[in-house]
């Protein structure tokens, strides 16, 4: 019998496939590999989306039952019993970053373009989507009002979220010794990329297989207390290290994604902006293909590292999710570019994003440095040419919400026709979540700022054209 991991990487590879299959101009060249990343949602057997949509033969998981905490919060913990449900919400491609040089003050571009950190953006539009069919009765996965407030909406009971990404994260979780099973690929490597990557004067790799670690690209922040040696064998990196991820050719001010999934299993996936709605969203379960992998290195880099952290209010917690790999790989990923002894293949400079809408659709997008895929010239300003997560497009969702649940609730005029205020202003409004992120921020002091230029921005300056009605 299959594993639960084996089971949702299944299930996200089989999506991810359909979806190729629909759209084959999608497909990443031969020559070129990416990161995969999918967030699948788990259901009580008894319940699922539009009861399974009329399908019987969905996979079962064998999951744990959410827990409905008195702050909003939902948490998962381990494995158990009863069999549930699974269905794909959303899924990204992608292994790109923007410059600290190239990023937008008016929230109209992606800066992080990494598989990991777009499925989550992807996530939050898809909880916005839901928020407004929820107020129409009609969402599958969300409860409008209740005992939390009529401004609250919160997971319905049993329902789950797992991410499924193709290799370990990038950063801190990604750097543990090499195995004696990993030779394969480094001799792949050498007979592929040529000796001289491998030479003593780049110090790649050491004399024993045994003494090696394995690299990321990821870089120490700048103003760390402490840096990669680079020095040849199992002493390249430094480990627990906050990190940067790698732009081309200059740095970049956006957090690896083992740091980024860090800080997800203390404030959630939702967000800022969401948090004027939802309460937190823990993820139940990592899942990750077949790679290199360390359980005891993963966990210490995505959960442990946290332990510093102080407690807030609100229902924030430190969380641990469900960590497992899974024997599938992504054919299209970075190991079986790696297990390729005849090909030397590069990174695809595009991303694939796809959502799963509330009327059985779905939205699809490919993205090109941070921008919808055939942005060019004067039409690169163009709201047509934002892509569907970026920080202006998810801003317009939010005030959107906001205005909805005040015509319902006010005989005044809808907060649309009032003064807006700034992206800056929104994130900073939850206080229970600033509360959180401050003690986040106080526990991890080297943690990249972004100039807070970048989040000046509002809707007021721009055209507004997004629905998810």
């Amino acid at each position: 019998m299959a594993s639960s991991s084996d089971r949702l990487v299944k299930l996200a590879f089989s999506s991810f496939s359909n979806l190729m299959v629909r759209q084959p101009t999608l497909t990443p060249a031969a020559h070129e590999w990416t990161n995969f990343a999918a967030i699948v949602a788990t259901f009580p057997a008894s319940v699922s989306p539009n009861q399974t949509q009329g399908k019987s033969d969905n996979p079962l998981l064998t999951s744990s039952e959410s827990v409905a905490l008195d702050d909003g919060s939902v948490v998962q913990e381990g494995f158990s019993s009863p069999p549930q449900k699974m269905e794909t919400i959303c899924m990204a491609t992608g292994t790109k970053c923007l410059s600290a040089s190239a990023m937008s003050e008016r929230g109209d571009l992606v800066h992080d373009s990494h598989a990991e950190v777009l499925a989550r953006r992807c996530l939050m539009r898809f909880f916005y989507q839901e928020c407004l069919n929820s107020i129409r009765g009609s969402s599958d996965f969300l409860d409008f009002g209740g005992s939390h407030g009529i401004h609250r909406f919160t997971v319905k009971r049993g329902i789950g979220f797992h991410l499924v990404v193709s290799h370990t994260p990038c950063g801190d979780a990604s750097i543990f010794p090499v195995q004696p099973e990993d030779r394969q690929v480094i001799e792949k490597r050498k007979k592929v990329d040529g000796p001289e990557e491998f030479s003593p004067k780049r110090q790649k790799t050491a004399t024993s297989i045994h003494e090696d670690t394995h690299r990321t690209g990821a870089k120490c922040v700048p103003n760390a207390t402490a840096c990669d040696s680079y020095l040849s064998g199992k002493d390249y990196h430094i480990i627990g290290a906050l990190r940067t991820k790698p732009g081309r050719g200059h740095p970049t001010l956006s957090m690896s994604c083992s740091d980024k999934m860090m800080k997800w299993n203390v404030l959630g996936l939702q967000g800022a902006l969401l948090s004027d709605f939802l309460g937190p969203i823990y993820l139940v379960s990592l899942c990750i293909a077949k790679c290199p992998f360390n359980f005891a290195r993963i966990r210490q880099s995505l959960v442990g590292r946290s332990e510093k952290f102080s407690f807030s209010t609100g229902g924030f917690r430190r969380h641990a999710p469900v960590i497992s790999q899974s024997d599938l790989i992504f054919s299209h990923g970075k190991h079986q570019a790696d297990l390729d002894v005849t090909t030397q293949k590069s990174t695809c400079h595009k991303s694939i994003l796809w959502i799963r809408n509330g009327d059985s659709s779905s939205s699809v997008e490919v993205i090109i440095n941070g921008k919808k895929q055939g942005a060019t010239g004067k039409s690169k300003l163009s709201p047509s040419s934002r892509s569907m997560v970026c920080k202006m497009e998810l801003f317009l969702l939010y005030e959107q919400l906001a205005d909805r649940l005040q015509s319902m609730l006010s005989n005044h005029s809808p907060r649309l026709q009032q003064e807006r205020t700034s992206y800056a202003f929104a994130k900073r409004k939850n206080v229970s979540y600033s509360s959180c992120r401050e003690d986040f921020a106080a526990a991890f002091p080297e943690w990249t700022r972004k100039p807070s230029k970048l989040l000046e921005f509002s809707t007021t300056t721009t055209d507004t054209e997004t629905t998810v009605d």
